[in-house]
């Protein structure tokens, strides 16, 4: 995972961009259940992990000075020159700019660096670990608003984004539920690149990971979720139909919906009793 080729002039970058990576899928646990206190401090902890990442690259010449990145360099420094004569904090100047424009760059400089066995590497992780977040997000599902699974950042209790039937919206390891919305949408990519492509990963890992694609959009109690997925397997029908020969590796993720459905149907009544209930107090009464 973290060892590169000796050859690879790229792996101090890679491997520091997989650093990145598990702060940002493990940083809400912390944030929330270990070290609480610390918050605030955790919430910025991937901002050095990006800054040298950058100095790598910089230090490789392969930081992408492209149009784009180039154009998000020069929106921090002209608001940097705005922010500062009109009396403001500097600290929070700064950790303004930080929050708009630091990770930006970022995802540019991944372009450059990783290639097809990376992202296939990346896919794989984010699949395994679609397992244990499910499962963190179902205990969240059934637990009360107040419990300790549904803690907000800094271990405040009943922090959570309420869904309907009083149930909070899982937000699993992550600080919020952005994200689960997030995360599945990408597992949701994943799992269709491994339908198409049989040999790229194991075939126990794709058909778990369809399961839990399909399960967690019931227990997310969230449509930008169901959204995102949508999106995903709408445009992974478009590459299978154009070739139609793949269309007959689509019968396991369709045989395991269909199997699953009866679970969903039963884990969506949260969603049609809150919209029945929402209906009922928009409709006026009748005279």
């Amino acid at each position: 995972m973290f060892n590169q080729p000796n050859s690879d002039p790229y792996g101090g970058i890679k491997a520091t961009l997989w650093v990145y990576f598990w702060l940002l899928i493990w940083e809400g646990m912390f944030r929330k259940w270990i070290f609480p206190g610390l918050s605030d401090l955790i919430f910025v902890i991937r901002d050095p992990v990006a800054i040298f990442a950058y100095l790598l690259a910089i230090r490789a010449k392969v930081f992408p000075w492209r149009p784009a990145v180039v154009v998000v360099v020069l929106m921090a420094a002209l608001s940097l020159v705005m922010a500062i004569p009109n009396d403001n904090r500097l600290l929070v100047t700064l950790f303004g700019v930080r929050t708009d424009f630091l990770h930006l760059p970022l995802i540019f400089l991944m372009a450059r660096v990783i290639n097809r066995n990376d992202v296939i590497r990346y896919g794989r992780w984010f699949m395994i670990f679609s397992v244990p977040i499910l499962l963190i997000m179902i205990k969240q599902f059934d637990a009360p608003s107040d419990s300790a699974w549904n803690v907000a950042v800094g271990g405040v209790a009943s922090g959570q984004l309420r869904g309907a039937m009083g149930r909070i919206r899982p937000p699993g390891p992550f600080s919020f539920v952005t994200g689960p919305v997030d995360y599945f949408g990408v597992v949701a990519a994943f799992v269709f690149y491994g339908w198409l492509q049989p040999k790229v990963y194991g075939r126990l890992l794709v058909y778990v990971a369809t399961i839990v694609t399909i399960v967690v959009i019931p227990v997310s109690i969230s449509r930008s979720l169901l959204l995102g997925i949508l999106i995903v397997t709408f445009f992974g029908l478009v590459v299978a139909v154009r070739d139609p020969r793949r269309i007959p590796n689509f019968l396991g993720p369709l045989v395991a919906a269909a199997g699953l459905s009866p679970s969903i149907r039963s884990m969506c009544r949260p969603f049609r009793r809150g919209g029945t209930r929402r209906r009922r107090r928009r409709t006026p009464r009748a005279r």
